[in-house]
């Protein structure tokens, strides 16, 4: 009987409790051979230790069973984004998180490379994915991600970009926020999975205590075609839109009263 291997495609599902992230790849396994695993699973910690944040591995059997891949966690050489508690005080904005975001981690749909998110450190690792699963720093990483707190990341179908959406938000860094905008940055995938910045498109008006745009949560592209979908959302508006005074001093992200801006964009 001849074996046949397969890659299948790459899928990405929301996280639930307190991980920040899942990404599924299906691995390259010969179909007479049911006691392999079936693919593999990448989360990531986002830990807001400083260095500490750190991408796991478990391999998915025929079951549904996952079990821890025998390499355990893996740095990715930054720090996860602190949902509003700092020095363990909560300083008004852990409503929803971490930090609004959605698919910090993501996989080539060859399954070959794995990208998580640093939100804190501005940056995004990434790794190699070996026949067993286990993970190889991608020379060069981390990679800068070009702007103030990356939430998402998404691979094009044909595994040869990745965007980023760079929120301008992140609670222990209110200063820095003032100087940056919100932006979409997109890179270039090269033969060894290493990141180089292609082009990147600011959203207006996304300066901290500036304008009342949706901040961006998430990028997406589409299973055809060359357009990229970004989902911008604000939870809470700022004071000016909530009481109708322009002049009134602004909350941001941290405002008393919900209430839920968003759009999207195409790109």
């Amino acid at each position: 009987m001849s074996k046949r291997s397969t890659r299948a495609r790459v899928g990405l599902i929301a996280a639930v409790g307190t991980v920040s992230a899942l990404a599924l790849v299906s691995a390259g396994v010969a179909t007479a051979a049911p006691a392999q695993p079936t693919g593999y699973l990448y989360t990531s910690s986002n830990d807001i230790a400083a260095g500490k944040n750190t991408l796991a591995g478990f391999a998915i059997w025929p079951s549904g069973k996952l079990t821890p891949l025998k390499q355990g966690e893996v740095k990715t050489g930054g720090t996860g984004v602190d949902n509003g508690y700092i020095a363990g005080v909560n300083k008004g904005n852990a409503k929803l998180g971490p930090m609004d975001n959605d698919t910090p981690v993501v996989a080539t749909p060859n399954g070959k490379f794995v990208y998580v998110i640093n939100g804190h450190s501005d940056t995004i690792a990434g790794f190699s994915i070996a026949a067993d699963g286990s993970l190889t720093k991608i020379p060069g990483s981390p990679f800068a991600s070009a702007g103030i707190n990356p939430t998402s990341i998404a691979v094009n179908p044909a595994g040869t970009f990745l965007a980023v959406a760079n929120r301008n938000e992140d609670p222990a860094r209110q200063d820095v926020l003032k100087s940056g905008k919100a932006n979409i940055v997109n890179f270039r995938i090269g033969a060894n999975g290493a990141l180089t910045k292609a082009g990147s498109a600011d959203i207006v008006n996304t300066t901290y205590g500036i304008g009342n745009q949706p901040l961006p949560t998430q990028v997406l592209f589409p299973a055809k075609g060359n357009v990229l979908f970004a989902n911008n959302l604000r939870i809470d508006a700022p004071w000016n839109v909530l009481n109708g005074n322009p002049s009134a001093t602004y909350s941001q992200q941290w405002a008393t009263t919900p209430q839920v801006l968003g759009n999207i964009q195409s790109l």
